[in-house]
């Protein structure tokens, strides 16, 4: 495999035998594969699983429910280009699994790649961005194909050609309700006694605004907002925005200025959360949410009203370097999120270690200084910047447990 930027990883093929290329990226589910690859937002990318052994459970045979739906698949194929993994298990066991990973890539045509170092990968592309890469073959080394982002529109790609009705008619139910369905099953996991407490991840809208480290990445300069770029102009959020305003959000002039159209959607996903957190918290469970850095900029980039809600720690992500920012930049993030929580909840600043590897300790003072009740770290840190950390707790007096 080899990326932009000239690094080059060597494995071995597991899947169908093809080059391929396209933008890679990672995922870090421990489990969830099937799901993961027939997933309709990873069309044109080549998918890093940095949970190491992949491939042990098989793959679930495609069925689809009383309701039309995929029941074990987002969808009914492989979108991804290709699949990176560390190892994978050639031997799979579950009482569910009709053929192994391999085959079904071989079966849909999707290159797999297995020997590959993918946190050092993980690493490469958390520092340097999302990049294009291309997977090539020592037999026919001169078949590289190049990897085009630009241009492409992936969701008119991967989306349906025309309207699909569900269950129509089915006790004359139209409305899927998302927000009682998700606390339920967040309450099913929380309610195990070995459960202390539940953590939320991309409790947010799809990028409305991207950082601009990655603008470069998809040929754009974002200085405002683009409808076409913004998922959530889709025909579900307009429908349900003209019937409680009368107005449809593209036939505004400026729908990007509009403030009932942004807290129509900020609504939305606060409902969601405070769902879910008042189900959590009836179990008398602790709630906790990895969120955009500082509130204003959550608001903005991705219609994450955090500063709203209701739990008991927030962990901004405040990697500094995907906005072209230094160390100073996670002080006045992490100010604004503890004056904004007032005391309400604990703020853990989310730092990405090379994004502040040059700056250890001057990070550490940034978010320690303007009241992070503590840090949380992507990505790193190694053994030696550990001892450093332990090293810096211990000056300001901290207890390590």
């Amino acid at each position: 495999m080899i990326l932009d930027d000239g690094s080059r990883f060597s494995g071995k093929s597991f899947g169908y035998e093809k080059p391929v290329a396209g933008e890679v990226v990672f995922n870090t589910a421990m489990t969830g594969y099937p799901e993961s690859l027939t997933d309709p937002s990873y069309a044109g990318q080549l998918m890093t699983l940095t949970y190491p052994l992949v491939g042990n459970y098989g793959v679930p045979p495609f069925t689809v429910g009383p309701n039309g739906l995929a029941v074990l698949m987002e969808s009914e194929r492989i979108h991804a280009e290709a699949i990176i993994v560390s190892d994978y298990s050639e031997n799979y066991s579950h009482w569910n699994a009709v053929e192994s990973l391999g085959d079904w890539l071989k079966r849909e045509q999707i290159p797999g790649i297995t020997g590959i170092d993918t946190r050092e990968l993980t690493k490469v592309l958390r520092e340097h961005g999302v990049m294009m890469g291309k997977i090539v073959f020592d037999d026919d080394p001169d078949n590289q194909p190049e990897a085009r982002y630009e241009g492409i529109n992936y969701v008119d790609k991967v989306s349906c050609k025309e309207v699909i009705r569900y269950n129509e008619g089915a006790d004359k139910k139209k409305v899927v309700l998302v927000a009682p369905y998700l606390a339920e099953d967040y309450v099913k996991e929380a309610h195990k006694p070995y459960v202390d407490g539940v953590h939320l991840d991309y409790v947010r809208m799809p990028d409305v605004v991207l950082p601009v480290s990655l603008w470069k990445n998809y040929g754009i300069e974002q200085k405002e907002e683009l409808p076409e770029y913004d998922y959530c102009y889709c025909d579900t959020c307009r429908a349900l925005f003209k019937a409680k305003t009368g107005q449809d959000p593209l036939e505004l002039k400026y729908p990007m200025e509009n403030q009932s159209w942004i807290n129509f959607r900020l609504d939305a996903v606060t409902h969601v959360v405070e769902a879910i957190t008042k189900a959590v918290k009836a179990d008398h469970k602790f709630i906790s949410a990895a969120v955009f850095p500082g509130p204003s900029m959550a608001r903005k980039m991705v219609r994450q009203d955090w500063g709203n809600w209701s739990l008991d720690a927030y962990f901004p992500m405040i990697y500094n370097k995907f906005y072209y920012e230094g160390a100073e930049w996670i002080g006045r993030s992490v100010q604004e999120s503890v004056q904004t929580v007032n005391g309400r909840a604990k703020v853990y600043a989310g730092l990405m270690f090379g994004d502040i590897k040059d700056d250890f300790e001057k990070a550490l003072d940034e978010a320690y200084g303007n009241g992070a009740s503590g840090v949380s770290f992507f990505a790193g840190p190694d053994e030696e910047y550990l001892r450093r950390f332990k090293a810096y707790l211990d000056k300001r007096g901290f207890i390590v447990k």
